[in-house]
């Protein structure tokens, strides 16, 4: 019979006990993005002016920007469910007229996001915020041109700095080979197209996925005269 002692049953108890991994915690949970900012004691005005977004914003700047402008809710929360790391989804931008302008990323997309843009002027954001009504070309199953009015484009953004333009890269397909590529400016907050081009109808089969500079459109598409 194997007898052991109450000093040997109570030291191998305490081995087991720190040999046994901790309970895992759970996974911190993270709230949407207009909840995220941290306290900021300067008013609006101020802290918008102190904040000057870029395209690697973070969450708490993009929390700021949603506080002064407002943009559209569905936006801020479609962001919310696709966003990826740190990264803010709002670039701000001056106009030389003394106003600005927020492009803002809303859903992620399966293949290009989504994006509304805001303007306004720096000294009173709140009140002066404005979401803008774009001019806008979709391509239904990639066959023609639809011209349309949108608030929430579909397509990848970039900024021109010195030309003062937006332009927008919206493809048709996941295979990223035709589309529309247009150029607007947004001087006053009146945004219009002053440079369109498109490769529609789509090809048959898939083709090499375009590239673009951004202040050009992909090679080979064809320029059109905007409406």
């Amino acid at each position: 019979m194997n007898v052991r002692s109450p000093i040997a049953a109570a030291g191998l108890a305490l081995t087991c006990a720190c040999a046994s991994p901790p309970p895992e915690l759970p996974e911190p949970t993270m709230p949407a993005a207009a909840d995220r900012a941290a306290a900021d004691p300067r008013d609006g005005p101020e802290r918008a002016a102190g904040i000057r977004a870029t395209p690697g914003a973070t969450l708490a700047d993009r929390a700021h920007w949603f506080a002064l402008l407002r943009w559209p809710e569905p936006c801020e929360r479609a962001f919310d469910l696709t966003r990826g790391a740190n990264d803010g989804g709002v670039e701000i931008h001056d106009l030389a007229d003394g106003s600005a302008v927020a492009l803002v990323r809303c859903a992620a997309g399966a293949y290009q996001p989504t994006s509304v843009v805001m303007h306004f002027r720096r000294e009173r954001p709140e009140a002066t915020a404005t979401l803008l009504d774009l001019p806008y070309y979709r391509s239904p199953y990639g066959r023609r041109l639809v011209r349309a009015h949108a608030t929430e484009i579909t397509g990848e953004t970039s900024w021109l700095a010195d030309q003062q333009s937006l332009v927008l890269l919206s493809l048709s397909r996941q295979t990223a080979d035709c589309g529309i590529w247009a150029r607007y400016s947004l001087a006053g907050g009146e945004p219009r197209i002053t440079h369109l081009a498109a490769r529609l109808p789509c090809p048959e089969g898939a083709d090499l996925p375009v590239e673009s500079s951004g202040d050009a459109p992909p090679a080979d598409w064809r320029m059109i005269a905007p409406d």
